[in-house]
């Protein structure tokens, strides 16, 4: 079951594809994502099948945005 800290992470996702259309993974490793969890996204979500998961669905939707 995901913390606070994690839904915080997505619902910033969401955001930032709510407001540009686009977000490359490498953002999750920048300011505002670090400002959740210096850790980045490993820290948060350890198990990598979710993180390939996360990473899979922007990719795919920041597609659907250029």
């Amino acid at each position: 079951m995901p913390n606070a800290k994690g839904i915080g992470f997505v619902e910033l996702i969401i955001d930032q594809l709510t407001e540009t259309g686009i977000l490359s993974p490498s953002a999750l490793y920048e300011q505002p994502f670090l400002a959740v969890h210096a850790g980045g996204p490993e820290a948060l979500f350890p198990n990598p099948k979710i993180l390939e998961g996360l990473f899979d669905q922007i990719n795919s939707l920041s597609n659907l945005g250029s």
